[in-house]
């Protein structure tokens, strides 16, 4: 079988990729607005753009009427954020924080989840989430016809649960990350295989 993407429709291609490329790590991102309402949405395109400075790179699509998305637009509004790292147990929070809000209705306060301060930016994290990790907008690229964005953060300051981080690594086991796979399915950490030389 072939296929031929510029042939496709782009949500055709939207679902051939997000199925490809798997599993994601999911940004699950916290973000004030100007007028002060939180607003918690997660995104499954999210990776590592440069260590020094430490950049983190999220793809924030657009509404279907081409406005901005809150996280997004609250990010390049107050130039702050705040990536939480949710858990397996913590998936249908993760997907409930998806459904779309008008722009003063907080999805943490929807769903009844606590927050705790940023220490730099004035932008809160999620009190449950074992890892987050405060940022300062760094860079916004716009990428193709669909108006979508990468949005780039430096992150300024890590919040760890106790005993996640060992000699500036992650226990994975111990972390057990939520993850992304196509359409509504997550995924969560089976075995692991250490590479032995």
């Amino acid at each position: 079988m072939e296929l031929c993407l510029a042939e496709l429709e782009p949500p055709q291609r939207y679902k051939l990729l997000n199925a490809i490329v798997v599993p994601r790590p999911i940004a699950w991102i916290t973000s004030r607005s100007p007028a002060g309402v939180v607003n918690l949405a997660p995104f499954s395109t999210f990776t590592i753009v440069s260590y020094e400075p430490p950049l983190l790179g999220v793809n924030m699509g657009r509404r279907a009427n081409g406005e901005r998305k809150d996280s997004a637009r609250n990010a390049i509004e107050t130039g702050e954020y705040v990536v939480n790292i949710g858990t397996e147990d913590m998936i249908d929070m993760i997907q409930k924080s998806s459904a779309p809000h008008p722009p003063e209705v907080s999805e943490v306060d929807l769903l009844g989840l606590s927050l705790l301060p940023g220490v730099d930016v004035d932008v809160p994290r999620l009190a449950d989430a074992p890892l987050s990790m405060e940022c300062r907008l760094h860079q916004v690229v716009r990428f193709g016809s669909s108006d979508g964005e990468f949005v780039v953060g430096e992150v300024i300051r890590l919040h760890s649960r106790e005993g996640l981080v060992n000699d500036c690594k992650i226990e994975s086991e111990s972390l057990r990350p939520a993850f992304r796979l196509a359409g509504l399915s997550y995924g969560s950490l089976g075995k692991i295989t250490t590479y032995q030389p």
